[in-house]
């Protein structure tokens, strides 16, 4: 089923008090040509009150489609706030317990653990990347052969829980696309319909067909063709900068509404972070949270070929502030920097905490597999401590480029091939991230498409090495 959730925004806010954000506006056109973006779209809001909201550029340049902030453009992961909502829905509701195994809420295909208990991967652990799954993305450009495959069947090929639930937190768009599912089948409805029915329309957003929607550029400028993906509860939806904001003072209980969406202890809930994720940050229900220069900041990002978005919910000053722009470009969060900047002048940001530094890699030998869902790859892998060397199949031992080993795992890139339908769409690098468990190391292997494929992905399979007690009593002697 095409999964694509479209949210169109009402008539404009009146912009109060627009000047103080003039010197802003002033740099915004040669920004655009500097940083090469095609549009930027932005809203503030502040006291429950949208106070500026405008557009730049161009939303679609073949046919001269001005921007504005009613301008639909894709989120990419900034969906993810919107599936939450509409999840905690489900949970005050009583149809979904947050401590419930997720495997309980699917259907004939379920997660599958390759280190610990499935049972241990809950709603709760999905919407905050603690679950075990790894990175997963795809992208299928419309104008190629290779189709999403159905949600059941992506859980089968890719549902594999590479560490324990609750070890780690671990970025995964396929927990939210999950989620997502879990959401149709347990209302009943289709995703797009609930969140639609349950979030939006309370919000005021209506639903009429968009007489504009931002086109995806490349870096070089080129149209991106438009594209699904097998995780749409991560990244399928469309929104205006206004949609964004009013979705932001919803969640910052500012936004009048006819009838409630969520309790003030939901929204609670999903502002407070269930783990930590770095300095003064963490990750909440959907919601990035993250305390500096004496406040507190609510928000999310999103970001894939074509797309860069920003919302940001500042609670103690009622400021909210989104960005959207329709290519890959640094100029959403630019600009979101320097709004938060003029409206809480009084804050600086301290100096970044210094990353810990890599330690060396454990000496040995391994061997094992790559575990697709096809086939087993053998894989050997060796470390003197210094250089760690890797050979895949029968091919000879070659670098593990960029390895590092930091808290107990290896990471690093390799060449290879691991024979999927899914890799063979264009250029692509494998990522291995290995946990020594024991005298063993065990993880993932991620296939990650080069940054020029117009259909990316980023899908990983489970990877297992056994120490060679052969070669480690030779290395002692």
């Amino acid at each position: 089923m095409r999964t694509k959730l479209l949210l169109f925004a009402f008539a404009p806010a009146l912009c109060l008090g627009q000047d103080q954000f003039q010197t802003i506006h002033d740099t915004i056109p040669a920004r655009l040509t500097e940083t090469k973006t095609p549009s930027l779209a932005i809203a503030v809001a502040r006291d429950g009150k949208i106070i500026w909201e405008e557009g730049f550029g161009l939303a679609d340049r073949e046919n001269g489609v001005v921007a504005s902030a009613d301008v639909l453009y894709p989120v990419a992961s900034l969906s993810k706030p919107f599936t939450a909502t509409a999840l905690m829905i489900l949970v005050e509701r009583g149809v979904l317990k947050l401590d419930g195994p997720a495997n309980q809420y699917l259907g004939e295909a379920k997660l599958h653990a390759r280190v610990g208990n499935a049972s241990d991967a809950t709603v709760r652990r999905l919407a905050n990347h603690t679950a075990g799954l790894p990175s997963h993305y795809q992208l299928f450009s419309r104008n190629q052969p290779l189709r999403p495959p159905s949600m059941d069947e992506t859980i089968r090929r890719f549902g594999n829980l590479v560490t324990p639930s609750g070890e780690r937190y671990e970025y995964s768009n396929l927990g939210y696309g999950i989620l997502g599912y879990i959401i149709e089948r347990a209302s009943r409805r289709s995703y797009v319909d609930f969140v639609q029915e349950n979030v939006l329309g309370p919000l005021g957003v209506r639903h009429p067909e968009p007489s504009s929607r931002a086109v995806r550029y490349d870096h070089t400028g080129s149209p991106l063709p438009e594209f699904d993906t097998d995780h749409p509860g991560a990244a399928a939806i469309f929104a205006s900068a206004h949609d964004l904001a009013l979705f932001g003072l919803f969640h910052l209980g500012e936004l009048p509404l006819k009838r409630p969406i969520l309790t003030k202890a939901s929204l609670d809930l999903m502002h407070t972070p269930m783990v930590e994720t770095g300095p003064s940050q963490g990750y909440g229900w959907g919601w990035e949270v993250q305390t500096n220069a004496g406040y507190r900041t609510i928000f999310h990002k999103g970001g894939m070929a074509g797309a860069t978005s920003s919302l940001h919910l500042i609670p103690e000053h009622h400021l909210v502030v989104a960005a959207v722009a329709n290519s890959a470009s640094p100029l959403p969060d630019e600009i979101r920097r320097k709004i938060i900047a003029l409206m809480v002048p009084s804050t600086e940001v301290g100096p970044a905490s210094p990353r810990p530094r890599p330690q060396p890699a454990p000496q040995g030998e391994w061997s094992g597999k790559i575990a697709t869902y096809r086939s087993d790859l053998p894989l050997r892998l060796k470390s003197d401590g210094e250089v760690v060397q890797v050979a895949l199949e029968d091919a000879a031992f070659g670098p593990l480029e960029s390895a590092r080993w930091r808290d107990g795992v290896l990471q690093g890139r390799m060449k290879g091939d691991l024979q999927l339908p899914e890799v063979g769409r264009c250029a692509y690098f494998i990522r291995l991230s290995l946990k020594m468990r024991g005298n063993d190391l065990a993880g993932s292997a991620t296939a990650f498409s080069v940054p020029t494929c117009t259909s990316g992905f980023g899908v990983t399979q489970w990877v297992e090495l056994h120490r060679d007690s052969t070669a480690q009593k030779q290395s002692s002697k």
